[in-house]
């Protein structure tokens, strides 16, 4: 399966406006938007130093385990991200008002399924 039939799949059952898959540099990989306007580029490009702020943070715990997953809401919307392989990642934007549970959990299948597609 693609990387955009993912994506789309992904914003489709989890309701949300978008998703997108970066590399390790920030790069868009692929994505699918419902929201006309949408720049997931420009949303994920910042995601490097969030994800490295948080491991650098995940580090300094007692437990020592990597982050598996960031849930942000700011103004009118929110976002997850999950960190992939090789450091790659996945983001998901969606409305303030829809529930981080459920994205939260087709985003960790959609993550299982890229990376069972990067090989």
């Amino acid at each position: 399966m693609s990387f955009k039939k993912i994506l789309e799949t992904l914003t489709e059952k989890s309701h949300a406006r978008g998703a997108v898959m970066l590399d390790f540099e920030g790069e868009m990989v692929d994505s699918f938007s419902v929201a006309a306007g949408l720049e997931l580029d420009a949303i994920g490009a910042h995601k490097g130093l969030i994800l490295n702020m948080l491991k650098d943070v995940a580090a300094n715990t007692h437990d020592k385990d990597d982050v598996e997953s960031v849930a942000i809401q700011a103004g009118e919307s929110k976002v997850v991200m999950f960190p992939l392989k090789d450091g790659y990642c996945l983001l998901v934007v969606m409305d303030r008002f829809k529930p981080f549970g459920h994205v939260m959990f087709e985003s960790k299948r959609a993550a299982r399924e890229i990376e069972k597609e990067m090989g």
